[in-house]
This record gives C-alpha cells, structure tokens and sequence, in this order.
C-alpha cells in the first residue's frame, strides 16, 4: 500500500482505522496491532522542525526563507503490539502519513488516565509504545474540508440561535481501537 491518501478518509477515526491497517501492513502476518489511542487536538501553528506535510519543508534549522509551521493535529498516540513483533518502533508509522515523535517502548501515562485499557497487560506478551504525534492537515484535504464544513454549519446554527458569542468548534479527537483478542 502506498500511502493512506487512497483511501481518501473525510474523518479522522476512518484516517485511524487507515493507519491501523497500514501498521498491520507494516509489520507482517505474525503480528497485530491489539490497541491503538490516540489524543489530539488541532492547531494552527504546528512545529515543522522534525517533520512536515509531503508537500511542505521540513525546516529544522528556523530558517527565514521556508515556512516555520504547517495547520495540523497533535497529541499523543499510544499503541500495542504482540511481542514476537521485530519492530517496535516507530518505523511501524511508515506510510501512514502520521509521524510520531518524542517516545518509545513504555505506557506513558496510558496507565494513569486509562486503567481499563490496559489493566490486563502483560509486557511479557505485548509490546507497549507511546510517542509525541503529529497529523499535518494538508496530508489530508477532505478531512480538512469536512472540519470547515462543520465549523460553518455550528457558527450558522449558533447565529440562528442568536448566541452573542460564537465559540470555536471542538477540533480535539480521541480514537481508541482495540482487538478483539486484547
């Protein structure tokens, strides 16, 4: 699979499910991802420094002359693997159009905010791995046009309704996957 772009997600829970099964992909008929969670949220002014749209420039040194952030989601993702996985990395994020960062093997506080999750791990048989994670919007046009579509129809509505103060929509995603055999 080349890219996630041929699936054309307008969401980012169907882009989750993309990358769920690229990483599948990725890292072979003998493993699994059995969870996967992510927690982010949008912003307009997103670091370029380490990675960047496929169309942007990456731009680690600050330099004047290229762009200095792109429009994006950040946050955190979580995931876990069988054990017998030879690839706990993120290299398992190849092709997916998704670029996690700061992390490694290891909960983070998945722990702490979601015990149910994870109340029956075992690291003798799971790979756990958490990283910094970043979504650059202009990976993904249609999901950007469908956030601008929601955000224009929740302001109409809100000025239908007379409301003084129009807040911004909620641009904050949280996508939780779990296998049935977790």
């Amino acid at each position: 699979m080349e890219y996630l772009n041929d699936i054309n997600p307008t969401t980012l829970d169907q882009l989750s499910e993309g990358i769920i099964r690229q990483i599948n992909h990725n890292i072979g008929k003998r493993n699994t991802v059995m969870l996967y969670k992510h927690d982010i949220g949008y912003m307009t002014q997103m670091s370029n420094s380490h990675s960047c749209p496929k169309s942007g420039v990456q731009n680690f040194m600050r330099n004047s002359d290229n762009p200095k952030w792109y429009p994006g989601w950040q946050g955190r993702v979580w995931l876990i693997l069988k054990k017998d996985s030879k690839t706990f990395t993120s290299d398992v994020f190849r092709k997916t159009l998704a670029y996690p960062g700061t992390g490694g093997s290891g909960l983070y506080n998945l722990r702490l905010n979601n015990p149910n999750l994870v109340k029956n791990i075992n690291e003798r048989n799971f790979v756990p791995c958490s990283w910094d994670y970043k979504i650059w919007s202009d990976d993904w046009p249609l999901i950007q046009k469908t956030i601008i579509k929601e955000h224009k129809e929740e302001n109409v509505i809100r000025l239908l309704n007379q409301m003084a103060i129009i807040p911004k929509p909620n641009k904050h995603s949280t996508f939780t996957y779990i296998h049935p055999d977790f």
